[in-house]
């Protein structure tokens, strides 16, 4: 079976929306068109399930791809917000140049609250001391790839593959830590301290 020129070109795409419990929700986008030998593909997800990456399914109709959708980024512990898309380009420049491409982009936030509260007793006295720790984690990684392929003749070819990775985060942790003493019907303070630190790199 073999298709006329003029036959080969189409449209289609996929989207999902979803919504559950305690306000998790998950939404997914895909796109493909092809003409000739043009392909061009984008996908888009966004949520807070933890589920951070393109699935296999949605990989699949990027043609050409080349690279990672997961772009470097480590998920941070506790529940993660993200937001991710990519865009997949190939095409024939002439008839000697073939040009695969993509861009891949990948954002996510974190935010962890952990507090403890413990007692100790004393024959004549009580110590209580509660801590609570708050943290936050933000990451944007970007992701480009390119491959050129010219071809020379049957036998020879020059491939070119450049690709541009950059990343950009930023986390942040407030400490704080409190403790009482009760003795006699009486309560004072006997530790009061906090810290706060924040993190930025590329």
């Amino acid at each position: 079976l073999k298709l006329k020129k003029e036959k080969k070109k189409g449209l289609f795409g996929r989207a999902s929306v979803g919504y559950g419990t305690s306000d998790r929700n998950e939404s997914s986008l895909s796109v493909n068109y092809f003409k000739g030998a043009t392909k061009l593909s984008v996908i888009a997800r966004a949520g807070n399930t933890n589920n951070t990456g393109f699935g296999s399914s949605e990989m699949i109709g990027m043609p050409g791809g080349v690279g990672s959708s997961k772009g470097g980024i480590n998920n941070p512990s506790g529940l993660n917000k993200y937001r991710a898309a990519g865009i997949n380009y190939s095409d024939f420049w002439g008839k000697s140049l073939e040009l695969t491409g993509n861009y891949f982009f990948n954002h996510t936030s974190n935010d962890n609250t952990s507090q403890s509260h413990r007692e100790t007793f004393f024959p004549d006295s009580t110590v209580t001391r509660a801590q609570q720790s708050l943290t936050g984690n933000n990451n944007d990684n970007h992701r480009i790839n390119f491959k050129f392929t010219y071809t020379i003749d049957s036998l020879t070819s020059f491939v070119y593959i450049p690709n541009i990775n950059f990343q950009n985060t930023k986390t942040f942790r407030n400490d704080t830590t409190e403790g009482f003493a009760s003795q006699n019907s009486a309560s004072y303070k006997v530790n009061d301290s906090r810290s706060v630190r924040e993190n930025k790199g590329d």
